[in-house]
């Protein structure tokens, strides 16, 4: 296997690449899956290790198995691109939609604002009728 390796990184054979592509490609998706939890992540992820190994920027000294080489690889280019994410926060498509809609306001404030309107519904969904019609009488009341 290390030959193999060494002939892709000095030759960039399509072959061999194509080859350990195909017998590997799974195992490396599946490592970037589990840390991603995302499939187009992970699938990104997946890429940047094999084009990596395409380009020769892998040292083949200092790899025994390939499998487990690649599969690593996997694993920390995913937490790469996670911390590369910071605390940004992912929208649902649903909730982008009615924020692009309220076009008056900021897309972080919309955000905001929905969020804070969510938590509230929740909120006084879980306090008894005769409860919630102290906290806001301009509700309408609920049968039952």
């Amino acid at each position: 296997m290390a030959a193999a390796i060494e002939n892709i990184m000095v030759t960039q054979a399509v072959a061999q690449l194509e080859e350990v592509f195909r017998a590997h490609q799974a195992c490396v998706l599946k490592a970037a899956y589990r840390i991603t939890g995302s499939m187009a992540d992970a699938e990104d992820v997946s890429q940047s290790v094999f084009l990596r190994l395409a380009r020769g920027t892998i040292d083949q000294a200092r790899i025994s198995n390939l499998q487990s080489y690649l599969q690593r690889s996997a694993v920390n280019a995913a937490l790469d691109l996670i911390r590369s994410r910071g605390n940004r926060k992912v929208v649902p498509v649903e909730t982008a939609d009615q924020l692009q809609s309220d076009s008056g306001l900021s897309p972080e404030r919309a955000l905001s604002s929905l969020e804070i309107k969510n938590w509230l519904r929740r909120e006084l969904a879980t306090l008894p009728p005769p409860r919630c019609r102290n906290v806001c009488p301009a509700l309408p009341r609920r049968s039952g």
